[in-house]
C-alpha cells in the first residue's frame, strides 16, 4: 500500500506537470500540426481540456496499474465499462447541443473522471500494510 500511495504522489505531481507544461506551449501546439487556421483554431480549443484532464488521468493510469498487479480484472472493467458510458452521455449530449470538438474532449474528460471514481473508491477500501 505504501507504494501505491508513493506511485499515485509522483503520478499526481507527474499529470500536475504535463497540465502546466501543455499550458505553456497551447500558443505553438496547433502550428505543429498545421498551418491551417481551423486546426490550429482546432487545436487551441483541445489543449486545456487536455491539460486539465492529465493530473486525474495519471492517478486512473497509476490506480490501472495497481490494481492489473492484484489482478483486479474485473474492477477494471467495471471501472472501463462506467467511463464508457459516462463519455456515451457527453458524446450524445455534444451531438444534441452541437458542442463540437470541446464536447468531444470534455467526453473523454468525463470517461477518465468517472474511471477514476471507481478505481478511486476501490482503493480506499483496499487493505492497508500493518507498520507494527
Amino acid at each position: 500500500r505504501a507504494l501505491s500511495d508513493r506511485l499515485l504522489r509522483w503520478g499526481l505531481a507527474t499529470g500536475v506537470g504535463l497540465g502546466v507544461a501543455f499550458i505553456a506551449i497551447r500558443p505553438w501546439v496547433g502550428g505543429w500540426f498545421s498551418t491551417d487556421g481551423m486546426v490550429v483554431d482546432a487545436v487551441d480549443i483541445a489543449v486545456p481540456i487536455a491539460a486539465l484532464m492529465q493530473p486525474v488521468a495519471a492517478l486512473v493510469f497509476v490506480l490501472d496499474g495497481v490494481f492489473l498487479g492484484v489482478l483486479a480484472i474485473r474492477l477494471l472493467a467495471g471501472s472501463t465499462t462506467v467511463g464508457f458510458l459516462a463519455m456515451l452521455g457527453g458524446l450524445a449530449l455534444t451531438l444534441d447541443r452541437g458542442w463540437g470538438l470541446a464536447g468531444v474532449w470534455w467526453s473523454v474528460t468525463a470517461m477518465v473522471v468517472a474511471r477514476g471514481l471507481v478505481l478511486g473508491w476501490a482503493y480506499r477500501g483496499w487493505p492497508t500494510v500493518s507498520r507494527a
